[in-house]
Order: structure tokens, then C-alpha cells, then sequence
């Protein structure tokens, strides 16, 4: 995915493991160093079969 200007951002992977912060830090600093665009994504899995919430019925 690029923007208008054709520069294409960097997008972190990052997990939810607190130490994996780190690997944001980066993503930060590279974006700022390069002067390209930062694309922050959050994604949750699908609940499985055993996945049993309060607030579906």
C-alpha cells in the first residue's frame, strides 16, 4: 500500500507481549529517520469453537 506520493509506509508487526514494544520503538524512529509514513494495525483473532463469551448468546 503506497500513499499519494507513492512512498510506501512502515508497518510493524507487533504482538501483544509487552516486549514487543521494542519493535515499535524501532518502527518509530525508522519511520522519522526515513521520513516515510507509520501504519499502525491492530488485529484480533477470530474466537475459536472453545471460545466462550458472557455477552453472545
Amino acid at each position: 500500500m503506497t500513499n499519494p506520493l507513492g512512498r510506501r509506509p512502515v508497518v510493524p508487526g507487533i504482538g501483544p507481549d509487552p516486549t514487543r514494544r521494542m519493535v515499535l520503538a524501532w518502527a518509530v524512529d525508522e519511520a522519522a529517520r526515513r521520513r516515510l509514513p507509520l501504519r499502525l494495525v491492530h488485529a484480533q483473532g477470530v474466537p475459536t469453537g472453545a471460545y466462550r463469551s458472557r455477552e453472545v448468546r
